[in-house]
């Protein structure tokens, strides 16, 4: 349905609309202090950091501007990224240095995200609870510092579903074709960034087939369908066609994730609500096994749900040594025990969300008076977070090594997760009536952002 007008504003809800906008951009300052921190500690060094470092290595010593290097399920994104970062500063720490730029760009993102709240959050308590949400994730923080492609696809997918949004909303001719252009090139740079971008194709086609009539004319359906199915569609398959046939990250068919682990909760899954890590230890079989990694002993909603509120892999722990797995202490281990626990309306919050919208998109049929089962907004947001995430988890049963090499993470999800976090807050303003209720809200979000930052803020050397 499309978002009702308004009510006339309490003094609660005007008082933050006056100081809304310095706001939103104190908090985008505040994650952007936290993660350059994390920088300066050598937290950009997280997940695959070897095969990352070989790649941009050798994407270097490639002549300008071919930095072209594919390396197992990497595209070339962020080695060219940090070959032109190399170009450009001439600096021996590029990699630090592109970790910096990933920051910036995942910054502004987040201020995409806070202008698409304006258009689909009424009520600024939620939209400011929401943006500060989204910004002090722990595996947001985390994997869009980390120098991988992870950080890289976020700001792609972002800009694909505003373009998208306002390309439907546009009725000038011209202004459809420049957003056209923006658009395509967005999906482009997705691709490039991340191959699971790809799941962005299809929903285009989709969105395009259920808003043909806005587009203006039958050349620009054309172009519409040539720039965003057409090209991107050819590109995705010469990128595949470029991965190695072995190397790193490759994966293989196997059945070790059962389908009741992807979609059920598991006995064992109350384990996670002590926040272990990812090489956690439990006696089993005479030997020490590690907890995590035991084929469907645990289910994917409770791993993906410690994953996002805990630093799992203790990237941004202290350790002098820059140890690929470093240790956390115990005032950490407790506040993330903490975190894992407080977190758990959030992922509920977002599960209800994004069932009831996919519910409400069976109807999305122009109705007797013209309305809709879900706005555009609404309907743009659920369709590409919905085909991500699904482009990882619906495989997770048909994969080798679900388990033991960690694709439950959520970093492999992490533009999805954002976007289904999103409409959590978009379905409370729908159902919040009470100042006092989206003031506990706001409350909630600010205490969880600082249990957040407060393990995430990296010491040490």
């Amino acid at each position: 349905m499309e978002i009702p007008s308004p009510r006339p504003p309490g003094a609660f809800e005007s008082a933050l609309a006056r100081v809304e906008r310095p706001v939103v951009f104190a908090i985008l300052l505040a994650t952007a202090i936290v993660q350059a921190n994390a920088i300066l500690h050598h937290s950009f060094m997280g997940q695959d950091w070897a095969i990352h470092q070989s790649a941009a290595g050798e994407a270097i010593r490639l002549p300008p501007p071919r930095w072209i290097v594919y390396i197992g399920t990497n595209p070339p994104g962020l080695y060219w990224l940090s070959a032109l970062v190399r170009c450009v500063t001439g600096s021996s720490a590029y990699i630090a240095a592109t970790s910096l730029v990933l920051v910036v760009l995942n910054v502004i993102a987040l201020y995409v995200w806070a202008h698409l709240a304006q258009k689909t959050i009424r009520q600024p308590s939620l939209r400011i609870a929401a943006i500060l949400t989204l910004a002090f994730l722990p595996f947001r923080l985390i994997h869009t510092t980390v120098f991988a492609a992870d950080a890289l696809a976020v700001l792609p997918f972002t800009l694909v579903i505003w373009l998208t949004y306002a390309l439907f909303r546009a009725s000038e001719p011209r202004r459809q074709i420049r957003l056209l252009v923006a658009l395509g090139a967005a999906l482009m740079a997705g691709i490039v960034s991340k191959y699971t971008m790809v799941s962005a194709v299809p929903v285009t086609l989709a969105l395009l087939l259920v808003f043909w009539r806005r587009l203006s004319s039958p050349k620009i359906r054309t172009g519409a369908l040539v720039m965003l199915v057409v090209l991107p569609g050819l590109f995705s398959v010469l990128q595949y066609r470029r991965v190695p046939h072995d190397g790193p990250g490759l994966q293989y068919w196997a059945r070790e994730m059962e389908w009741r682990s992807v979609f059920m909760l598991r006995a064992a899954d109350r384990e996670v609500l002590r926040a272990p890590q990812y090489l956690d230890q439990k006696p089993g079989d005479g030997a020490e096994v590690y907890n995590l990694l035991v084929n469907n002993r645990h289910s994917y909603p409770a791993l993906l749900h410690l994953s996002m509120f805990t630093d799992v892999l203790n990237i941004f722990q202290s350790d002098p040594n820059d140890s690929y797995f470093r240790p956390r202490d115990d005032v950490h281990q407790g506040l993330m025990t903490v975190a894992v626990r407080s977190a758990i309306p959030l992922s509920v919050l977002m599960i209800a969300a994004t069932v009831i919208y996919l519910l409400r998109s069976v109807r999305q049929r122009r109705s007797h008076d013209g309305s809709y089962a879900l706005s555009p907004m609404i309907l743009i947001v659920l369709a590409f977070s919905v085909a991500f995430f699904a482009n990882i988890s619906l495989f997770l049963p048909f994969m080798q090594y679900a388990y033991l090499h960690g694709y439950w993470l959520a970093r492999l999800v992490l533009p999805a997760l954002l976007g289904l976090c999103f409409l959590g807050f978009v379905f409370l303003d729908e159902l919040l009536r009470w100042a006092g209720a989206r003031g506990a809200v706001l409350a909630y979000a600010a205490a969880q952002s600082a249990l957040h930052a407060s393990f995430l803020w990296t010491r040490g050397p």
